[in-house]
Protein backbone atom coordinates (compact mmCIF):
# COMPACT_ATOMS: atom_id res chain seq x y z
CA UNK A 1 0.00 0.00 0.00
CA UNK A 2 1.28 3.92 -0.66
CA UNK A 3 0.12 6.97 -0.52
CA UNK A 4 -1.25 9.01 -3.41
CA UNK A 5 -2.52 12.50 -3.38
CA UNK A 6 -5.41 12.98 -4.85
CA UNK A 7 -6.33 16.47 -6.91
CA UNK A 8 -9.34 16.81 -6.99
CA UNK A 9 -10.86 18.81 -10.40
CA UNK A 10 -13.11 21.24 -8.26
CA UNK A 11 -10.85 23.70 -7.25
CA UNK A 12 -13.03 24.69 -3.67
CA UNK A 13 -11.95 21.00 -2.96
CA UNK A 14 -8.93 20.35 -1.04
CA UNK A 15 -5.90 18.47 -1.93
CA UNK A 16 -5.65 15.27 0.21
CA UNK A 17 -3.60 12.29 0.64
CA UNK A 18 -5.13 8.74 0.78
CA UNK A 19 -4.06 4.88 0.73
CA UNK A 20 -4.02 3.03 -2.28
CA UNK A 21 -3.58 -0.14 -2.53
CA UNK A 22 -4.11 -1.27 -6.13
CA UNK A 23 -5.50 -0.62 -9.62
CA UNK A 24 -9.11 -1.02 -7.99
CA UNK A 25 -8.57 2.00 -5.72
CA UNK A 26 -6.96 4.22 -8.60
CA UNK A 27 -10.24 3.35 -10.73
CA UNK A 28 -12.28 4.50 -7.87
CA UNK A 29 -10.03 7.95 -7.20
CA UNK A 30 -10.84 8.87 -10.81
CA UNK A 31 -14.43 7.13 -11.53
CA UNK A 32 -13.43 5.15 -14.19
CA UNK A 33 -10.63 3.27 -16.12
CA UNK A 34 -6.98 4.82 -15.72
CA UNK A 35 -4.57 6.53 -18.08
CA UNK A 36 -1.40 7.09 -16.59
CA UNK A 37 0.85 10.07 -17.04
CA UNK A 38 5.12 10.16 -16.38
CA UNK A 39 6.67 12.30 -15.41
CA UNK A 40 10.39 12.26 -15.41
CA UNK A 41 11.32 15.19 -12.61
CA UNK A 42 10.23 14.78 -10.19
CA UNK A 43 9.49 11.25 -10.73
CA UNK A 44 5.62 11.00 -10.98
CA UNK A 45 3.17 8.76 -12.33
CA UNK A 46 -0.34 10.62 -13.13
CA UNK A 47 -3.42 8.39 -12.67
CA UNK A 48 -6.25 9.98 -14.64
CA UNK A 49 -9.69 8.73 -15.76
CA UNK A 50 -9.03 7.33 -19.39
CA UNK A 51 -12.21 7.97 -20.98
CA UNK A 52 -13.17 11.20 -19.14
CA UNK A 53 -12.91 13.41 -22.35
CA UNK A 54 -15.68 10.96 -23.85
CA UNK A 55 -18.04 11.43 -20.88
CA UNK A 56 -17.00 15.47 -21.01
CA UNK A 57 -15.54 15.19 -17.15
CA UNK A 58 -14.77 19.04 -16.34
CA UNK A 59 -11.08 20.06 -16.89
CA UNK A 60 -8.68 19.47 -13.65
CA UNK A 61 -6.75 22.99 -14.01
CA UNK A 62 -4.50 22.18 -10.99
CA UNK A 63 -3.56 18.63 -12.47
CA UNK A 64 -2.93 20.30 -15.53
CA UNK A 65 -0.87 22.94 -14.47
CA UNK A 66 0.72 21.01 -12.29
CA UNK A 67 1.86 18.84 -15.61
CA UNK A 68 2.88 21.43 -17.87
CA UNK A 69 5.26 22.61 -15.21
CA UNK A 70 6.83 19.78 -14.82
CA UNK A 71 6.84 18.24 -18.20
CA UNK A 72 6.62 21.03 -20.55
CA UNK A 73 6.58 19.06 -24.04
CA UNK A 74 3.10 18.32 -22.64
CA UNK A 75 2.19 22.12 -22.54
CA UNK A 76 -0.91 23.05 -24.74
CA UNK A 77 -0.80 19.23 -26.57
CA UNK A 78 -3.32 17.98 -23.82
CA UNK A 79 -5.41 18.64 -20.39
CA UNK A 80 -6.38 16.70 -17.49
CA UNK A 81 -10.05 15.77 -16.81
CA UNK A 82 -11.66 14.88 -13.84
CA UNK A 83 -9.92 14.12 -10.32
CA UNK A 84 -6.33 12.60 -10.70
CA UNK A 85 -4.32 10.48 -8.31
CA UNK A 86 -0.15 11.52 -8.27
CA UNK A 87 2.44 8.58 -7.11
CA UNK A 88 5.91 8.33 -7.32
CA UNK A 89 7.01 6.63 -10.22
CA UNK A 90 6.46 3.17 -11.30
CA UNK A 91 9.20 0.42 -11.09
CA UNK A 92 7.25 -2.21 -13.43
CA UNK A 93 3.77 -3.77 -13.14
CA UNK A 94 1.97 -3.14 -9.67
CA UNK A 95 4.88 -1.40 -8.57
CA UNK A 96 4.56 1.82 -7.12
CA UNK A 97 6.32 4.19 -5.34
CA UNK A 98 5.59 6.99 -2.72
CA UNK A 99 5.37 10.43 -4.24
CA UNK A 100 8.90 11.66 -3.66
CA UNK A 101 9.26 13.24 0.02
CA UNK A 102 10.41 16.92 -1.15
CA UNK A 103 7.83 17.50 -4.06
CA UNK A 104 5.12 16.44 -1.27
CA UNK A 105 5.90 18.90 0.98
CA UNK A 106 5.76 21.25 -1.78
CA UNK A 107 2.87 20.28 -2.74
CA UNK A 108 1.37 19.73 0.60
CA UNK A 109 2.82 21.68 3.48
CA UNK A 110 4.45 25.12 1.62
CA UNK A 111 2.84 28.10 2.63
CA UNK A 112 4.06 30.50 0.60
CA UNK A 113 6.17 29.95 -2.79
CA UNK A 114 8.04 31.29 -5.41
CA UNK A 115 9.31 31.04 -8.75
CA UNK A 116 12.82 30.87 -9.70
CA UNK A 117 14.18 30.81 -14.03
CA UNK A 118 17.14 30.38 -15.39
CA UNK A 119 17.84 31.90 -18.76
CA UNK A 120 19.90 31.05 -21.81
CA UNK A 121 23.00 32.98 -20.84
CA UNK A 122 22.38 31.98 -17.49
CA UNK A 123 22.35 28.26 -18.01
CA UNK A 124 23.67 27.61 -13.81
CA UNK A 125 22.16 30.55 -11.98
CA UNK A 126 18.28 31.20 -11.14
CA UNK A 127 16.79 34.03 -10.80
CA UNK A 128 13.51 35.11 -9.36
CA UNK A 129 11.55 38.19 -7.72
CA UNK A 130 9.67 39.28 -4.69
CA UNK A 131 6.33 37.93 -6.21
CA UNK A 132 5.25 35.51 -3.43
CA UNK A 133 2.01 32.87 -4.06
CA UNK A 134 -0.33 31.27 -1.95
CA UNK A 135 -0.72 27.72 -3.90
CA UNK A 136 1.56 26.18 -5.44
CA UNK A 137 -1.31 26.07 -8.59
CA UNK A 138 -1.00 29.66 -8.66
CA UNK A 139 2.56 29.93 -8.61
CA UNK A 140 2.87 27.39 -11.24
CA UNK A 141 0.08 29.32 -13.56
CA UNK A 142 2.36 32.49 -13.46
CA UNK A 143 5.48 30.38 -14.51
CA UNK A 144 3.87 28.97 -17.40
CA UNK A 145 3.02 32.62 -18.50
CA UNK A 146 5.85 33.74 -17.84
CA UNK A 147 8.00 30.91 -19.52
CA UNK A 148 5.38 31.64 -22.92
CA UNK A 149 5.84 35.50 -22.89
CA UNK A 150 9.67 35.45 -22.30
CA UNK A 151 12.13 33.25 -24.91
CA UNK A 152 15.10 33.84 -22.68
CA UNK A 153 13.99 31.74 -20.63
CA UNK A 154 15.35 28.38 -19.96
CA UNK A 155 13.96 25.97 -17.05
CA UNK A 156 11.57 27.09 -14.30
CA UNK A 157 10.09 26.21 -11.35
CA UNK A 158 8.03 26.49 -8.22
CA UNK A 159 10.35 26.41 -4.75
CA UNK A 160 9.25 27.44 -1.34
CA UNK A 161 9.64 31.43 -0.43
Amino acid sequence: MITGIVIPHDAASPITEEPFDGLADYQKAVGGYVELVHISEPKLTIYANEEGKVYGLPINRRATCMWWLLAPESRGLDLLVGNVVVIGAQRGPNSSTEVPADFRGLLLETPIYKVELRTVRSKARWFSNEIHFNTYFEAAIYAIDLMERWSAVRDIRVIPA
